[in-house]
């Protein structure tokens, strides 16, 4: 899956991905990204990702992780997701 997601000029952004999934409710994997706004014009904004792989009962996540990083401001960011049976692999670039 690839995607390029506006990011509006002074504003946060937030969005989730659905990752093997035909929708939200019956999604393997979860993917939630918070995209803040940059403190000023030029500064940095803050990415936080979220993933959840849910479990065989479908009533929690079984893995969760999360990540946080700086991203210079830009109008976009690209979202990549690679997946198959075994791994999913994650690139968010600007």
């Amino acid at each position: 899956m690839e995607a390029k997601i506006a990011l509006p000029s002074g504003k946060a952004v937030s969005f989730v991905a659905a990752i093997l999934a035909s929708s939200l409710s019956n999604a393997e994997v979860l993917l939630q990204i918070n995209v803040s706004a940059p403190a000023a014009a030029g500064a940095d904004r803050v990415v936080n990702a979220s993933l959840g792989v849910v479990g065989a009962t479908r009533k929690q996540a079984t893995l969760n992780t999360t990540l946080s990083f700086r991203l210079p401001d830009a109008p976009a960011l690209s979202l990549r997701v690679l997946a198959d049976r075994s791994i999913v692999e994650t690139f968010i670039v600007r």
